[in-house]
């Protein structure tokens, strides 16, 4: 079955805000993004050029099965702009948290790299963001070499997303 990660229905376009949150109030709805509430960001993305962002949701909006028919993990949503792509994952707990999140983002961009040639897109990061632990966490290299060099999509653990068109 072919997933559509560009759903029309889970798009949010022209975001040009300075700085923004992308939020989850995890109620079974789809993440969102916000330039107001900042009680409710979990990941905050700054984008001092101003440049024109889509956000499409993911999970709770975009159906990813497994060969089994079962619901296959996905991460919260993604970023696009320019040759972008953005993959973020966001969390509000306080254990096992990298892990899981690490889980979801690869099983998201592997069913991305079914439908779409990632290798077209310049750069590739994936980020997972927790409204708990605000503080940079330090991921180990050996995990983080791994993902790029298995999906040549960069791998941060941290709350703050930085928009560059480069």
């Amino acid at each position: 079955m072919s997933v559509n990660f560009f759903e029309e229905n889970c798009q949010t376009s022209n975001i040009t805000h300075e700085r923004f949150g992308i939020c989850d109030d995890e109620n079974g709805d789809v993440a969102y993004i916000s330039n107001k509430s900042e009680q409710n960001w979990i990941a905050t993305a700054i984008n001092e050029e101003n440049l024109s962002i889509s956000f499409y949701a993911i999970d709770n909006c975009i159906e990813i099965r497994r060969q089994d028919g079962t619901m296959e993990k996905r991460c919260d949503g993604m970023l696009i702009y320019k040759d972008n792509v953005v993959f973020v994952e966001l969390k509000n707990q306080l254990k096992d948290w990298i892990q899981e999140g690490f889980e979801q983002l690869e099983a998201t961009i592997q069913h991305f790299m079914i439908v779409h040639d990632i290798e077209a897109i310049r750069h590739k990061r994936a980020f997972v963001a927790n409204k708990k632990k605000k503080h940079f966490h330090v991921i180990r290299h050996e995990m983080k070499k791994r993902f790029f060099d298995t999906y040549k999509v960069r791998i941060n653990v941290e709350g703050t997303i930085k928009i560059k068109s480069t």
